[in-house]
């Protein structure tokens, strides 16, 4: 080992062998140095001076077997001493897992590169970096990183890359007949410290113009892991048209971006897997871990579920937007999650101007999951201040139950679902508009849903009965202290369908404000109310 962590160099073993570690250049070759000192003070260096002359043909033709890994850690410090780029040019450079990381994981996991403060990489259209063939096995399934970091680092920047873990030749889990899959990391960058020791994280990372593909474990970009309650988040991460593809295909649960970290900008991504989430692939494309994080104009196509708004354990979860994007999930659009009364807290959401579609007719194969959502609010511990406003929803099929939003859980007390308003959304080809439904430990606080269009709904093969606004309760009632409903448009896929319930409440409601709902009555209030209901206090608007 050198002073930096990485292996030396032994010019004997510079071609791959999955199965042995590889050791990498200390003294060097001659023409390599000249090569890394001409470049030094350019604006940018080329990795191309650090690799044999014999390589470049091969590298550019994308036959190199060489794990030129040691070799960009070796001109990485260099382009950062110059204050330079490290520029890749086009072709297919081949990298092994070597470096040992200290994480918050109970496994071994190796980096082909630790990423540096000051870093700064990009490549020519057409460069990939690829994790090399036969590093995992079914026999040796191993964790393995492309980029790694256990410490804090800073301003690191990664444009015009392809990043390829190779997932379909580095496998993990050989229990998958069985329906046993491992959740090892195979990220193309991965960011993790042990509890106890210095938070790893960075601050100010810009992604731009990077395609991670294959990435067959739990993430392709993991900003941080810590439960340690004094541990700072990184911030100020800039992920900009990148395109995640073809992920997470030997794991049951698979997020591309686990962002855990504040100040996280993700614009114009695309998270694509032809194949839709059936178990494997991926479970989640974004999870929220932190404060003002904006996720805008980006596509999320088969996946169970685009994004998670969750919790951290030291630093609130607050300040989100979700806007102007494009979902295409199989069962939600927007989830929350908040696990546990010791993490901090999620509050202020908005989601704003999304398009949300899904189609029974794809597939149906998850046969535990009977609800699709557009946004789902069922985490067991409360969420608080949530605003969704001008979204649209439609639904092929009427297999699965489906609804606009879903809200539901919770703990008691004052850990209870609050400030949630549902405004100004459209719905077409649902079961539910919304669906409301208090836990037996558990109501909910101020909710508001109006000014909605819900058109074409039609009960499912497991629901027998649609509806504009349905509020529901599990086992004994508990209260919804507060429920705003109305002033929007309930209509069924076939006018007169007496399985169709404009407004459906069944439960305790303390205060309810009703507006008038178009589509039935000419703009009347067509309340059907359930053998639980009970409503304390009523009240219409005057306009």
């Amino acid at each position: 080992m050198n002073g930096s962590g990485e292996p030396a160099y032994d010019p004997a073993m510079v071609r791959h062998d999955p199965m042995r570690r590889r050791d990498v250049l200390a003294g060097g070759v001659a023409a390599l140095t000249a090569g890394a000192c001409s470049a030094a003070g350019s604006a940018r260096i080329s990795l191309l001076d650090y690799l044999p002359p014999a390589e470049h043909q091969r590298i550019a033709a994308g036959t190199s077997d060489l794990d030129v890994a040691p070799l960009i850690a070796r001109a990485l410090r260099d382009s950062i001493a110059a204050h330079s780029v490290l520029w890749l040019p086009r072709g297919l450079y081949t990298v092994l897992p070597a470096i040992p990381l200290i994480h918050a994981d109970h496994f071994e996991c190796l980096a082909a590169i630790r990423i540096l403060s000051g870093m700064r990489i990009a490549g020519e259209a057409g460069t990939t970096l690829r994790v090399a063939a036969g590093y995992s096995t079914d026999a040796r399934p191993r964790a393995g990183v492309m980029f790694g970091a256990d410490a804090s680092v800073a301003d690191v920047e990664l444009s015009g890359l392809t990043l390829d873990m190779n997932g379909r030749a580095n496998p993990i889990s050989p229990d998958r007949a069985a329906g046993h899959y491992a959740r090892y990391p195979q990220a193309q960058i991965f960011v993790s410290s042990r509890d106890g020791a210095p938070a790893a994280r960075i601050d100010r990372a810009r992604i731009a113009d990077v395609s991670f593909r294959d990435a067959n474990g739990v993430s392709c970009i993991v900003m941080a892991q810590n439960s340690d309650p004094a541990a700072l988040l990184g911030r100020g991460w800039t992920i900009d048209r990148c395109r995640f593809e073809e992920n997470g295909h030997d794991t049951d649960d698979h997020s591309s971006i686990f962002a855990w970290a504040e100040e996280v900008a993700i614009n114009s991504c695309r998270f694509v897997n032809a194949r839709p989430f059936d178990g494997t692939g991926v479970n989640t494309a974004i999870e929220v871990h932190g404060a003002r994080q904006r996720i805008t104009r980006s596509t999320f196509v088969n996946m169970m579920r685009g994004i998670w708004v969750a919790n951290n354990f030291s630093a609130p979860t607050v300040d989100t937007l979700v806007a102007d994007n494009d979902f295409r999930p199989v069962f939600y659009g927007v989830d929350f999650f908040h696990d546990r009364p010791s993490a901090r807290e999620v509050v202020d959401t908005r989601i704003e101007r999304n398009r949300f579609a899904f189609d029974d007719t794809a597939i149906a194969r998850l046969s535990r999951l009977d609800l699709k959502a557009a946004v789902q609010i069922a985490s067991e511990y409360a969420q608080r201040k949530i605003a969704v406003t001008g979204n649209v929803a439609t639904k092929k099929g009427h297999a699965i139950t489906a609804a606009f939003v879903v809200v539901t859980g919770g703990a008691s007390g004052d850990r209870r679902h609050d400030a949630i308003s549902v405004t100004g959304n459209i719905g077409d080809g649902l079961t539910f508009g919304s669906f409301l439904r208090t836990a037996p430990g558990a109501g909910l606080g101020s909710i508001t849903l109006t000014g909605n269009r819900w058109t074409g709904l039609a009960p499912s093969r497991t629901m027998a009965i649609a509806a504009g606004d349905a509020v529901e309760q599990t086992g004994h009632p508990q209260p919804i202290e507060t429920l705003t409903l109305g002033g929007g448009t309930a209509e069924p896929a076939t006018r007169g369908d007496r399985r169709f319930r404009p407004v459906f409440i069944n439960t305790l409601v303390r205060s309810l404000v009703i507006k008038p709902v178009d589509g039935y009555g000419s703009g009347g209030v067509p309340v059907v109310l359930g053998g639980a209901a009970r409503v304390l206090r009523t009240e219409r608007p005057a306009s």
